[in-house]
This record gives C-alpha cells, sequence and structure tokens, in this order.
C-alpha cells in the first residue's frame, strides 16, 4: 500500500525561557507509517501527546526532533490538501453555510461555478443540502458539525485531521454522526487520523488504533481493526472480535495487566 502519512522517530519538547533544565517533553520518538485511505485513531490517557502529535502532522507546530512527511513532501507549515474537524465546529457566524465552504475555496483560484459545484457536492454528501442559506445558530450541534466535516472536506483533502470532533454531543446524536462521517469517509477514501477518548469510538471508525503513553508521550502499541469498513453500531453490537479489540485497548489505555 501507498504510504501517505510517514512521522519520523519525531520528538516535541517545550523549553522555558531562563530554565533549561525544566524543559517538558511532550512527545517522544515516535515513528508511524499511514497508508493512503486508511483511517488511524490515537487515544490514550490525558498528557499522551495525541493532540501534540496531530497538531505536528498538520504543521501548526513543528516538530522539535525527526520530521512528518506527507505524500513526498516535509511537512513545514501547513501543508495544502490537508482538512480539519475541530472538537468546535468553529464556524464563521456571521456567514451562511454555504459562506463557510465558499471561504475555504477563496484563494485556490476556483471559477464561480468550480466552487458552486464543489459546495453543493458536500453539503448533498453531508445531507445539507436544504440548509444552504442556515446561519451556524439555527443549525442544532449535530448539524453544526455536519456543516464542519462539509467545510473540511470541501477542498477534497487528502488527509482529514479530527481532534475530538463528535465529543460535545448527546450519545444518539453522536452514533448516527459516527454512521455518517464512516459512510462518507468509506465513498471518498480520505486518509484520514481521529483523536478520541473514546475506545468504542476508535474501535468504530478504525483500520487501526494507534494507544499512546505518557511521560512523555510515546507510542505504546498499535492494534489492528480487522473489521471491514465502513460500519454500522447494529454489527459492532455483540460483535466477539470488536469486543476483543475494545477490551485490549481499554486495558493498554487504562494500564490494567
Amino acid at each position: 500500500m501507498t504510504t501517505c502519512i510517514a512521522v519520523r522517530d519525531v520528538s516535541k519538547t517545550y523549553e522555558r525561557p531562563g530554565r533549561r533544565a525544566e524543559a517538558f517533553t511532550a512527545l517522544a520518538n515516535v515513528s508511524l507509517d499511514i497508508a493512503e485511505g486508511e483511517f488511524i485513531s490515537l487515544i490514550g490517557a490525558s498528557g499522551c501527546g495525541k493532540t501534540t502529535l496531530l497538531r505536528m502532522i498538520s504543521g501548526l507546530i513543528p516538530a522539535s526532533t525527526g520530521e512528518v512527511v506527507i505524500n513526498g513532501q516535509r511537512v513545514d507549515g501547513v501543508p495544502d490538501r490537508i482538512g480539519f474537524v475541530f472538537q468546535e465546529p468553529a464556524l464563521l457566524p456571521w456567514r451562511s453555510v454555504r459562506d463557510n465552504l465558499a471561504f475555504v475555496l477563496k484563494r485556490k483560484g476556483m471559477s464561480a461555478e468550480q466552487v458552486q459545484a464543489a459546495i453543493d457536492d458536500k453539503l448533498r454528501l453531508t445531507n445539507l443540502q436544504d440548509f444552504v442559506g442556515y446561519y451556524p445558530q439555527a443549525l442544532s450541534g449535530g448539524m453544526q458539525q455536519r456543516a464542519g466535516l462539509a467545510r473540511a472536506l470541501v477542498g477534497d483533502p487528502d488527509v482529514l485531521l479530527m481532534d475530538e470532533p463528535l465529543s460535545a454531543l448527546d450519545a444518539f446524536t453522536r452514533r448516527r454522526l459516527q454512521e455518517d462521517i464512516a459512510g462518507i469517509l468509506g465513498t471518498l477514501g480520505t486518509t484520514t487520523i481521529l483523536v478520541t477518548h473514546d475506545v468504542d469510538e476508535a474501535v468504530f471508525f478504525s483500520d487501526r488504533i494507534v494507544v499512546m503513553g505518557a511521560s512523555p508521550g510515546s507510542v505504546r502499541e498499535i492494534v489492528n481493526v480487522p473489521l471491514g469498513r465502513p460500519r454500522q453500531h447494529a454489527e459492532i453490537i455483540g460483535n466477539p472480535e470488536a469486543a476483543k479489540i475494545r477490551d485490549h485497548v481499554l486495558s493498554l489505555v487504562l494500564d490494567i495487566h
């Protein structure tokens, strides 16, 4: 399989001005290859460096040592063709759903017809075609996250990065949206990295789960999820293989021997 993202011996240390002896290493010597079209979840206790790793892959913060390579190019700043979905939708409240998506395409040199076609495509994909003129405050939390996903995908990114995008939603909305996202990404084949604290969510989405340990953050184990994608919750509930994977990941996160 073609490697899309290569994380090579990456570390991140935060130095304190005038107190170098008290430097804090958030992440140490992490290496990871992610194949094109693969869905990877990063999971672990708070402070294990999973969000730090995601931000280094995105180019939002530089690595102290090592490098991240996406599609053969070393990451130095935020690469083109990357989409982000955050814990909060972060939609511009003074712009409609359509205009939030159009804002992403502003610097891509597309014609008005191409912009409209791209927006229409992703609004259909996220089932928001009837809400194109709505403003964020008129949408439910789940619909706001759909709009955030549509915005992340409207530029047809090669890589999608998601940082606990569903954690603020109620359990029922979260499950419905998990299935919708799984179906959408299954259709697009976008390489995806998800940061989550939810073991069940990681098992539901992932091809592989990267379990991280802390002090400093590092990869403890990479767990394969040999179940077909996209998945439905009805397939996962009562599935002995899924339950075995969930229990193993949970034991690693909780450090239960």
